[in-house]
């Protein structure tokens, strides 16, 4: 239910993130990075907020250059956001350090 895509198409994510490192030849070594985007349950954020939150956080710390896909997880009792990052931008080629 809270799955999005920034510069990717969620379903198509592996195919996508694959496509754009053999463009530039950079298919081999890390395939992807994770970070977390974690809320405090005195925040009383809801699903919904963390889920634009965290789409936000994406568009603004890697959007203009790589692909990300956005979760929310609520199999927890700390609500918190998922990114997966394409290290290999799709503009440049470059890797993300």
């Amino acid at each position: 239910r809270y799955l999005s895509g920034v510069n990717c198409t969620p379903e198509l994510a592996q195919k996508s993130f694959m496509a754009t490192k053999n463009l530039y030849g950079k298919a081999d070594g890390i395939f992807f990075y994770q970070y977390v985007q974690s809320f405090s349950p005195k925040e009383e954020v809801t699903p919904e907020e963390a889920f634009e939150i965290g789409k936000e956080t994406a568009r603004k710390m890697w959007g203009d250059r790589y692909q990300v896909l956005v979760t929310v997880h609520l199999n927890t009792d700390n609500l918190h956001c998922h990114f997966v990052v394409n290290p290999c931008s799709f503009k440049y080629g470059s890797k993300f350090k």
